[in-house]
């Protein structure tokens, strides 16, 4: 049974003009052609408090993705399991294959430069899917402890306690915290870890909480699969700045570690556009 949803090939169509008055570094934040408004709103807001500018970019309606300077991809719907090899548990559920397609078309083109890249919820799963990694469809079914989605208010607030590596770039970013509560949207999860990448952070009872890259993701083809514990030293000018978060950081703008995830997003995008313009 096909349970894709086919759309439009992806546009450059969108017409407004780039502000660049305030040199605000542009951040394109993936969103479906239909839907994701709430989202893709927080997300908006985190940004602007981050002191940069998003501009949405969903299948239809998105610039050349040369005119970013960094890219989020946000949280949604389930990705295309046989984007890694399996079929879907849920044969009725319908996948949204045009903003999959976009998604793995912004991974390939931060790869390919200095932008930086942060995967929301569904935006860590597609990273690591697009790494070649795979997907628990449903986590509930791998752990026993998953906690269920029983109210909005419990998706919003934090309720998970997720571990990090102390050895990461997250680790410093979110500002050192050894433990920290996140919210909690999603009924899928990491499984199987893509191509240089490293868990970074993880629940009590092992569930992948955070990503990043180990290093430069175009080395990632020539030098094949590392092992996601490397124990990574501090990053130099080189590193690629690739993370990826489970929870919904954009509902924690109350949280001050929730803002410096995207501040250092922003910052490492105005910090790359620097350079490429000399």
């Amino acid at each position: 049974m096909d349970n894709t949803v086919e759309k439009p090939s992806p546009q450059e169509s969108r017409k407004e003009p780039i502000d660049r008055s305030g040199a605000k570094p542009i951040i394109g934040v993936t969103s479906p052609d239909e839907g994701g408004d709430i989202l893709w709103r927080f997300t908006q807001f985190a940004v602007y408090l981050a002191g940069g500018q998003a501009l949405r970019l969903s299948p239809s309606s998105h610039l050349p993705l040369d005119n970013y300077d960094g890219f989020i991809i946000a949280g949604g719907g389930d990705i295309n399991p046989e984007l890694y090899g399996e079929a879907a548990v849920m044969p009725t559920l319908q996948y949204d294959v045009a903003r999959d397609d976009l998604e793995l078309e912004v991974v390939r083109h931060a790869d390919g430069g200095c932008k930086p890249l942060l995967g929301i919820c569904r935006g860590m799963q597609l990273i690591n899917v697009a790494r070649g990694g795979s997907l628990y469809q449903e986590a509930s079914e791998i752990l026993d402890d998953f906690l269920p989605n029983t109210s909005l208010i419990s998706k919003i607030i934090g309720r998970r306690k997720v571990i990090f590596d102390q050895s990461s770039r997250l680790y410093e970013i979110m500002g050192r915290y050894s433990n920290y509560n996140v919210n909690s949207i999603h009924h899928q999860a990491v499984n199987q870890l893509g191509k240089n990448l490293r868990v970074v952070a993880r629940e009590e009872n092992g569930l992948v909480q955070a990503i990043e890259a180990v290093d430069g993701l175009n080395r990632a083809e020539k030098d094949g699969a590392l092992n996601a514990e490397t124990q990574m030293a501090d990053l130099d000018e080189g590193q690629q700045f690739v993370t990826g978060v489970q929870w919904h950081p954009e509902f924690m703008l109350h949280v001050s570690s929730a803002r410096r995830l995207f501040k250092a997003v922003v910052s490492e995008a105005k910090s790359c556009a620097a350079k490429r313009s000399h």
